[in-house]
């Protein structure tokens, strides 16, 4: 089977790596590979993933484009080439840019077109991409989306009737713990070394996970620690936030003495880093799935979550630890942090593996193309 995955980009994020790993897996199943990806290729110290497609023997391929209308057609175009080129059975957009995209772009050539939402996205302004996606939905053959949440809420937003997405969970692996000298190391050159209790976070730094809020809760938090004990906290990833979180971090920093802040940036092994947290945090104004929560339960440590959309799908799934709180609630969040920090870490374990997702996803094709063939 000849299989075409379309997505925004590859710079390292949750839907880039559930894309990696569909990939990953069709190709060791025999399958030819190719991943386009509308925008051009990363910037250098985010390339991993395109490298590890490459090194699988996945073809990839950038139509340097962007989000913007100005690029409607060209993109459009660039995709019907690739089409053309590679000649595929069956293609994958994942988002919302891709999957509106393909659905223009092949129109007519007999090729099954899936969709997979990967977000409830909740954002201002995005009425157009709703009403587009509700006028165009019937030209993919297969609507899906990675959590219930996730697909009750475009359901909604789009007057779908229940049911229209079905629901193929995103996969995630064991995730496996990092050296402790590699953590001990890392401890020290980010100033946490100190600290005799560390939570945190892997993820992109913008708005719609919610750090900005959780900092806010720290002028809540520190005049309540017991004497003598000293927090540290530890958000690994870039994004459009950055330099205003790293700001507001040096603020609080200077600011309380029982309290270190740390924002080191993109890590490639973040997934692995995460063993040396004593609790996870995640306070996201809204979700699709939640791929670095559900890393993080596989290393056994407990979680203080929002409960954005489809977080309580992964939550409940280890009950005893986790808690739930209201990140918009500064106050109560330095409270519902203290009792958080009560739970232990444990055994941890997966809620579904990559192969299985992967699995469903090679059925959904091999069910299409053998439809399209009658």
């Amino acid at each position: 089977m000849r299989i075409m995955f379309v997505i925004t980009e590859l710079s390292p994020a949750g839907a880039e790596k559930i894309v990696s790993e569909l990939a990953f897996s069709c190709r060791k199943a025999g399958d030819d590979c190719l991943v386009l990806a509308l925008k051009p290729p990363p910037e250098k110290g985010f390339f991993s993933i395109v490298e590890k497609l490459e090194r699988s023997g996945v073809t990839t391929r950038f139509l340097g484009g962007n989000n913007t209308f100005a690029n409607l057609f060209p993109l459009v175009a660039g995709i019907r080439k690739a089409v053309k080129e590679f000649s595929p059975d069956v293609i994958h957009a994942h988002l919302i840019h891709p999957s509106l995209l393909c659905r223009f772009a092949c129109l007519f050539n007999g090729i099954p077109l899936v969709n997979t939402l990967h977000i409830a996205e909740r954002r201002k302004g995005k009425g157009l991409f709703f009403l587009l996606d509700a006028l165009t939905a019937f030209r993919c053959d297969a609507y899906t989306a990675v959590s219930r949440a996730a697909a009750a809420f475009q359901e909604k937003k789009c007057h779908f009737p229940p049911g229209t997405l079905f629901v193929i969970p995103n996969g995630s692996d064991p995730v496996v713990p990092a050296p402790e000298g590699l953590v001990m190391e890392k401890k020290k050159l980010w100033g946490l070394a100190e600290c005799d209790f560390l939570a945190g976070a892997a993820g992109r730094l913008d708005f719609q996970k919610g750090y900005d809020l959780f900092l806010e809760s720290i002028p809540f938090l520190a005049p309540k620690l017991p004497p003598g004990r000293k927090l540290g906290f530890l958000f690994m990833g870039e994004g459009p936030l950055g330099d205003s979180l790293r700001k507001r971090a040096e603020e609080l920093n200077a600011k309380y003495e029982n309290i270190h802040i740390a924002f080191p940036g993109f890590q490639e092994n973040a997934s692995s880093l995460l063993v040396m947290l004593d609790l996870f945090l995640m306070p996201s104004r809204y979700e699709g799935y939640g791929l670095a929560l559900a890393e993080a339960f596989s290393l056994g440590i407990p979680s203080l979550s929002s409960k954005a959309d489809s977080l309580p799908e992964i939550c409940e799934c280890f009950p005893g630890h986790f808690l739930y709180f209201d990140p918009e609630d500064r106050e109560k969040t330095a409270e519902r942090f203290l009792e958080a920090m009560k739970l232990a870490k444990f055994e941890g374990g997966t809620i579904r593996s990559c192969e299985t997702m992967a699995k469903e996803y090679r059925e959904l094709y091999e069910k299409l193309t053998q439809e399209r063939k009658k």
